[in-house]
């Protein structure tokens, strides 16, 4: 069995502003914890963290907000449905069935920019918009329906858009 462990770890930060620290920053806090970090050997590094929640990794799920303000368009409904349609190939049936849904809540324009999805869902959905722009876009094949064209860049935008929103942002786990 493979355990998902959380652990925090305390450190020191001295400064010259607000008494409770509300104003210290990022940049601050990350040059305190590395140099803290660095400081310390394998053993007091281990002494120094504790762990105060584990659970079976099974039971973890990675999870990215949206990052997207996704248009609705005659096209986009339409390419959705056959995305939701086409779903059935996606295994294990856990990730098709959340990505089923979260197609048809997409859809529905229950989805915001800042809702948190799974992490594997966003990758699938990535996936779909690319092959979609590949197709209406990209291989030439409407070149003679504007209006398909013109759906491809916009899912080639998205796909890129979110390709690159889940590159910087390592998703957030959650309970199942």
């Amino acid at each position: 069995m493979t355990w998902n462990h959380a652990f925090d770890f305390a450190f020191e930060v001295t400064h010259s502003g607000n008494e409770e620290g509300k104003d210290v920053s990022g940049e601050t806090l990350r040059q305190h914890l590395l140099a803290t970090i660095q400081g310390l050997s394998d053993d007091e590094l281990k002494k120094s963290c504790n762990c105060f929640d584990t659970m079976e990794s099974e039971k973890m799920r990675k999870q990215n907000n949206f990052g997207l303000v996704f248009r609705h368009t005659g096209y986009t409904v339409i390419e959705l449905e056959q995305f939701w349609e086409c779903a059935d190939s996606i295994e294990p049936d856990d990730l098709r069935d959340r990505y089923k849904d979260f197609v048809q809540k997409l859809n529905n324009g229950e989805i915001k920019k800042s809702t948190l999805v799974d992490r594997d869902v966003l990758i699938e959905f990535q996936k779909d918009l690319d092959n979609r722009a590949d197709i209406d876009y990209r291989e030439g094949h409407w070149d003679d329906h504007p209006d398909v064209v013109k759906g491809g860049k916009t899912f080639a935008k998205y796909s890129e858009q979110l390709k690159e929103h889940l590159e910087r942002q390592p998703g957030l786990y959650y309970h199942k």
